[in-house]
């Protein structure tokens, strides 16, 4: 009867619409006109509402290719480093709008571009998922203890996060642009889309294999992606979530669990 429940409530997260935004550099400076009327700032705001703009290191996050396409690599480098000489971190109004003019020339103003959640949304997300499928904090915790692919409810919560977070679907699989963007820090160094194609068909072909256990394999084993859970250490938060790249070794690990578990 559980289990006939848990299918049900997976079909219902399945015809959810998912949370995920996508804002143009238009978009987001309209956006930021309704925050601030300081000109001078305008270039950082923009960075920040779509997240390409990082003001602990004064510079941008790979995510800045969503906007601004590279066409001359050695001149932008040359460019940026010359802005760190001029502009110091602290200001980083003005470092924001003098790296950002090191592409302005190649942007495109109105391309749409996936916006990540950051950790607060990925909990949000987690904890709808966590609502949808109704499951209880001893749950969660022996998840978040035993790993997401330890047990059939912590699968369906990972396919639940994957989809609600607009990064899977059951038909197109995972949606490899945005968990690109998401996992920015080392994901995709490793990636070979040949060998992800080939990895995906052969978790396809395996029998018995259903839609929670095929969405989470498929983004763990395949591109080495995890979900994990942990004590928040913030009293009005449950938990923290990750969801992060890891190393090739610790996806072989896991692989290696799977096959002597013999999870479904």
């Amino acid at each position: 009867m559980e289990l006939l429940l848990l299918t049900l409530l997976v079909m219902t997260v399945s015809g959810s619409q998912h949370s995920a935004t996508f804002k143009s550099i238009c978009s987001a400076d309209r956006e930021c006109s309704h925050y601030s009327r300081d000109p001078n700032c305008a270039t950082r705001c923009r960075g920040l509402v779509t997240r390409f703009w990082n003001d602990t290191t004064g510079l941008p996050d790979a995510t800045i290719s969503r906007f601004y396409e590279p066409r001359h690599p050695a001149t932008e480098e040359r460019c940026i480093k010359d802005v760190i000489v001029r502009s110091p971190a602290w200001d980083s109004c003005r470092r924001a709008e003098l790296v950002t003019n090191c592409y302005e020339q190649w942007s495109n103003d109105s391309r749409l571009a996936f916006v990540p959640f950051t950790n607060l949304q990925l909990l949000q997300n987690l904890q709808e998922c966590i609502d949808i499928l109704r499951l209880g904090p001893d749950i969660v915790s022996a998840i978040a203890r035993d790993g997401i692919l330890s047990c059939p409810e912590g699968r369906c919560l990972f396919r639940s996060f994957l989809i609600r977070s607009g990064l899977y679907s059951d038909s197109a699989g995972p949606i490899l642009d945005r968990i690109t963007v998401q996992c920015v820090s080392g994901y995709g160094q490793e990636l070979n889309v040949q060998n992800f194609d080939s990895c995906v068909a052969k978790l396809r072909r395996e029998y018995g294999l259903d839609k929670c256990s095929l969405a989470a394999r498929v983004v763990v084993e395949c591109l080495q992606v995890n979900l994990d859970i942990t004590p928040s250490g913030v009293g009005f938060l449950p938990y923290g979530v990750y969801f992060q790249f890891y190393p090739r070794t610790a996806a072989a690990l896991i692989k290696y669990k799977l096959g002597l578990g013999g999870l479904k």
